[in-house]
Parts: C-alpha cells; structure tokens; sequence
C-alpha cells in the first residue's frame, strides 16, 4: 500500500473509458473498503474537457456501497472534469460525503495534473 507521511495512504482501482463515437464517456471504480462507483456524462469526440457525475439511487450513474459505510460514512455524489491536453490529463474531482458523526453532508475536492514523461 502507498504510504504519505508514514501512514497508509487509501487507493482505489478502476477504468476510464472514452468512447467519443457515441458521444457517451464512463468512468468505473472501485474504492477498497466497499464503495462502487459508475459516473458517465457525454462529450464531443474532439472534446478537451468533459464531465463525470454519479450520484446514489440514481438509475444509471450510481454508486453502491456496503451496508456500514450506508449507514457511517456514506457517499452522496461524485463529480469529475477530466481535462486532457497535449503532454497532460488532468482531474478535478468533488465528492459529496455524508458522515454520521457530522449533522451535515460535506464535500471533498482532488484535482491533480499528471504529465508525461519520456
């Protein structure tokens, strides 16, 4: 496992898939410690930017989560804009979390650009 500042940092597996012919791009997840994550959003095929979003309960863009994290630490929403340039693919992500030992959801931001290197 990763490690940040000596503590075990968490990671998460999944897929990113454009498939700019349809006009449809998905991305798929999974976040050790039971959360699955399916958000899709539509972009133009020569779009440089475009939007993810998920949400619990809804039908096609949805997140699941186990029975503890449901009732503890719940996921309520995610949302990405990916953006990619010549040399760079960046991300800007917010997710929207509802704890049990907090009265109201909160949100929680990454964004990162990565750069290619050789």
């Amino acid at each position: 496992m990763a490690q940040r500042r000596g503590e075990p940092v968490p990671h998460r597996g999944g897929l990113l898939a454009l498939r700019r012919r349809h006009r449809r791009d998905h991305a798929r997840f999974v976040v050790p410690r039971g959360i699955t994550t399916l958000a899709g959003g539509t972009a133009a095929a020569d779009a440089t930017e475009f939007t993810l979003h998920a949400a619990k309960g809804e039908a096609n863009y949805t997140i699941g989560e186990n029975l503890y994290l449901a009732k503890e630490a719940s996921t309520l929403s995610y949302d990405a804009t990916i953006t990619i340039g010549d040399d760079t693919w960046s991300y800007d992500e917010t997710t929207m979390l509802k704890m049990a030992e907090f009265a109201e959801p909160f949100s929680h931001t990454d964004r990162n650009t990565l750069h290619r290197v050789g």
